[in-house]
């Protein structure tokens, strides 16, 4: 009787996981989500690079209603931004040009100092990160809403990937988006 005493009684089945399954589970998530964020990184880019571009084209439009609703000149105009070096651009009334440092981040409006009021619209660059603009000029939309010089004007912008998009504007003062180079999901290609 003592030796049935003495037998060791079996151990009970745990369940759960061991300290070495949860690690190599952890090192497989840390391998697939490595892989994912290159891809991700690039859609990030690509979606700033066709929101800025979206943003412009709206502009361009704005910039058309303004002058036939002013009865006036309307400009988008644009310059860089001294300290860092970045784009900016501006929608104005008047066929005058602007004073220097308009695009300056130090610049800015409040009740008590109210913005210019040919100045309708201010857009910097630093809002937009990784987005570059490769190619620019100031356009002017007359009174009748037509654009007023010679060639249609076109702003090509540029993401860290590569890809370019190009804003055109037609003679009738309408604004498109194209694909210049890289993918070219929802947009057309530039022709």
């Amino acid at each position: 009787m003592t030796a049935a005493l003495t037998a060791p009684l079996p151990r009970p089945r745990r369940s759960g996981l061991t300290l070495l399954e949860v690690m190599i589970g952890l090192a497989i998530l840390v391998i697939l989500g490595s892989m994912a964020v290159p891809s991700f990184s690039a859609m990030v880019q690509h979606r700033r690079l066709v929101a800025v571009a979206r943003h412009l084209a709206a502009d361009l439009r704005e910039t058309r209603e303004e002058a036939i609703r002013l009865g006036q000149t309307v400009q988008l105009v644009f310059g860089a931004e001294t300290a860092a070096e970045r784009w900016c651009y501006a929608v104005v009334a008047g066929a005058e040009d602007l004073a220097p440092g308009f695009c300056a981040a130090s610049v800015s409006y409040s009740a008590s100092a109210p913005r210019p009021a040919r100045l309708l619209k201010r857009v910097s660059g630093v809002d937009h990160p990784g987005v570059s603009v490769l190619k620019s000029q100031n356009i002017a939309v007359a009174a009748d809403g037509v654009y007023a010089g010679r060639q249609a004007p076109s702003v090509a912008f540029a993401n860290l990937a590569g890809e370019q998009l190009q804003v055109r504007l037609n003679r009738m003062g309408r604004a498109t988006v194209c694909v210049a180079s890289g993918v070219a999901d929802e947009l057309a290609r530039c022709q």
